[in-house]
């Protein structure tokens, strides 16, 4: 029915492939929520980017790690709540990286300030950088014959990613009452840990592979059916806490858990690195993303 293609993929009407009945009626249900890409006052919303290219940019990258260099994180290198996943490649220098995403940020402030007749007397101190901040990653491969389609994690201060890689934009530069409003965020910490933790589950990858092929574009992480849960609902810390586990098992996201569990948390005695105990918080989010829908 036109209606139900309305309602699967209102933006792009395609088809999607069910193997039966069953299948047809779960997406059905999925797909009574609200799509991530549907912009939303009362609530928290989500936008993408990426940051630097492979080729375009490859003059930022050494292929060798020296003193003051900072990883370049692509696809391969994580996984589902882990980084890092494997070795890295290539290495940036933060400085030279810096100078290159403020002169774009510039342009843009300065782009939107004329078009909404308000002073922009903006200097590069003024400029948060997403790079500063833990911040929610997934892998632009994919395919629906590998084991998951969605590789998702929070990626640690101090790392960049090239195209391979889509990030969820941190700082927003708006205008509002009149004046610009720099570095505003959209997500909170504990809104992009319960948002891994439900890109990551089995309920999500059900609906991704009935559409993709190959790369996972913006498109079709905006097109997915997402609960847009409050703090104060009852199944969004359940999902936060077992996600802050499962990514918090390196030095880097101490400041993370600290924000998670309280001031004396570490990776040390909150981050889960057994297998079996990895294993169990996995189903558990599996099980309580499933309830969600």
């Amino acid at each position: 029915l036109v209606s139900d293609l309305e309602k699967f993929s209102p933006d792009s009407l395609s088809v999607p492939e069910f193997r039966s009945g069953t299948d047809y009626t779960i997406f059905s249900k999925l797909s009574n929520h609200q799509r991530l890409g549907e912009p939303d006052a009362t609530s928290w919303n989500l936008d993408l980017q990426r940051e630097f290219h492979m080729t375009d940019d490859a003059a930022l990258y050494h292929p060798k790690k020296t003193r003051g260099l900072v990883p370049l994180v692509e696809g391969k290198q994580f996984h589902q709540f882990i980084y890092p996943f494997a070795e890295f490649r290539y290495w940036v220098d933060p400085t030279v990286a810096r100078a290159a995403l403020v002169s774009a940020r510039l342009k843009k402030i300065k782009a939107l300030a004329e078009e909404r007749n308000v002073t922009a007397a903006v200097k590069a101190q003024d400029l948060s950088l997403d790079y500063q901040s833990y911040r929610l990653a997934f892998r632009d491969v994919a395919s629906s014959t590998n084991e998951r389609t969605m590789i998702a994690t929070v990626l640690p201060p101090n790392v960049f990613c090239p195209h391979t890689v889509s990030l969820e934009v941190v700082f927003h530069d708006t205008v509002a009452g009149g004046a610009l409003q720099l570095n505003r965020q959209a997500l909170a910490l504990v809104q992009r840990l319960y948002l891994v933790s439900v890109l990551n589950s089995f309920v999500v990858d059900f609906q991704l592979r009935q559409k993709v092929t190959a790369h996972l574009s913006f498109f079709f992480l905006y097109q997915l059916p997402i609960p847009r849960l409050a703090e104060t609902d009852s199944a969004f810390r359940p999902l936060v806490e077992r996600a802050a586990r499962l990514v918090g098992t390196t030095a880097e996201f101490d400041d993370l858990l600290k924000e998670i569990f309280g001031a004396k948390a570490t990776h040390h005695t909150h981050g889960e690195r057994t297998p079996e105990g990895r294993a169990r918080l996995r189903a558990d989010l599996d099980g309580l993303v499933a309830r969600l829908y």
